[in-house]
């Protein structure tokens, strides 16, 4: 049986450090196999290459291009004379501009564009624009809510029609339609409005009995009745619109009628108010 000797790491002849963090040693490198950097080539690959280098040729022997046969050489081509060459009064015509053909005009310079406003910025110029109809509607309501106040007293309680149209006098062009939900003290319902530019929506609705939501397009009106509630419960509460909107979901809850949201569905109350 042959003695055996055991394999010796390839840094053996390497001095060791005794001092210090130690000497580093790398490992050796070691030659590339060239078979992995060869092409491997399937059967039938010589035949292929040359069955289609074969249909090159014979394509490009079909689709080259004619030449067309040229003259021998010391021959000239005969010179036609052209009958336009010897005519004496030729002239040169001016060319006319014509108007639909002319120039464009220069584009103005285009304006600077600054700084996009900021979401700050753009919320308190809502809440100036929506302040400003505001004081423009409100001394126009003076006159109709004084007057639904004096036709309501001592009666009970109305509601507005289906369907309000105002009857223009300044013959206005533009017809203006809205949609508003009316909130009473037991039910709520839809109401159309129709009317123009010289009668603002509000003003409309406040002859009825409905305080609008909103100085221009109003969709959601409160009943003026449901408001007066609304006072004596403030006077006496500290936090009457919670109250009251808690109070106003129990009734239409229970009276059948579905307020509706179109981002969170229907009204939720996350108190127990029952």
């Amino acid at each position: 049986m042959a003695p055996t000797t055991k394999k010796k790491p390839t840094n053996h002849n390497h001095a060791s450090s005794r001092v210090g963090p130690g000497a580093q040693h790398l490992s050796p490198l070691k030659a590339r196999n060239n078979r992995k950097k060869k092409k491997v080539y399937g059967l039938g690959h010589e035949a292929h290459l040359a069955r289609l280098r074969a249909e090159l040729d014979a394509l490009r022997g079909d689709a080259g291009p004619s030449e067309a046969p040229q003259p021998p050489l010391g021959h000239e081509m005969p010179v036609v004379p052209d009958e336009d060459a010897s005519m004496d009064d030729w002239v040169d015509e001016p060319l006319q501009e014509r108007a639909d053909f002319a120039p464009l005009p220069p584009l103005p310079p285009a304006a600077p564009i600054g700084p996009l406003p900021t979401r700050k910025e753009r919320a308190e110029k809502n809440v100036r624009q929506q302040c400003a109809s505001w004081t423009v509607l409100l001394p126009k309501l003076d006159e109709p809510y004084a007057q639904y106040q004096h036709d309501s007293h001592g009666q009970p309680p109305t509601f507005a029609p289906l369907s309000i149209a105002h009857d223009c006098t300044a013959s206005c062009e533009a017809l203006i339609h809205s949609t508003v939900q009316c909130l009473y003290i037991s039910h709520t319902q839809q109401i159309r409005v129709i009317t123009c530019q010289c009668m603002p929506v509000g003003v409309l609705l406040v002859r009825h009995g409905i305080f609008p939501a909103s100085p221009t397009r109003p969709r959601t009106g409160v009943s003026i009745d449901l408001l007066e509630i609304y006072r004596a419960l403030f006077e006496r509460s500290c936090d009457a619109i919670t109250a009251l909107a808690a109070a106003l979901h129990t009734i239409y809850d229970r009276r059948g009628f579905k307020v509706l949201s179109s981002r969170v569905g229907p009204y939720y109350v996350p108190v127990n108010i029952r």
